[in-house]
């Protein structure tokens, strides 16, 4: 049964999936959706990292299914075939698909808390400040 929701005096359904600058979030199924795209073209890994602060995995058995992708595409280097997934990395000066995403995701903080995107920080982050000192001093 679909959820309704009345705003403005108008009556919205609740949407199984919503497609917004090319991704579509439906839930569980996105990163399958991904997994399938990055497979079947060249460029792989904008298909991978594309919105990647948005849908960012967090369940281990979808990460590991978006790094199965990477690990498929080095093994198929001939000369790299006998390595291990981390050699094979360190060899072609790659990080794994999870630390890119790390890092997409700290560089977008650092925007959004330095005021270079269009973003407001109060409307992300709450900041704290803290009155108390984290050291004793001896007195």
């Amino acid at each position: 049964m679909r959820q309704l929701y009345n705003f403005n005096n108008r009556t919205i359904e609740c949407a199984e999936s919503i497609r917004d600058l090319g991704v579509i979030v439906d839930g569980l199924t996105f990163v399958n959706n991904v997994v399938s795209k990055a497979y079947a073209f060249c460029y792989v890994r904008p298909i991978l990292e594309y919105a990647s602060s948005v849908w960012k995995p967090h369940l281990l058995k979808h990460i590991n299914a978006l790094e199965r992708v990477q690990r498929h595409f080095t093994k198929r280097i001939t000369v790299l075939r006998h390595l291990s997934y981390e050699e094979r990395l360190a060899c072609l000066k790659l990080d794994t698909l999870e630390c890119r995403r790390l890092k997409a995701d700290l560089t977008l903080y650092y925007k959004i808390m330095h005021n270079l995107t269009l973003w407001p920080i109060d409307r992300y982050f709450n900041m704290a400040v803290h009155s108390r000192h984290s050291r004793l001093t001896e007195q």
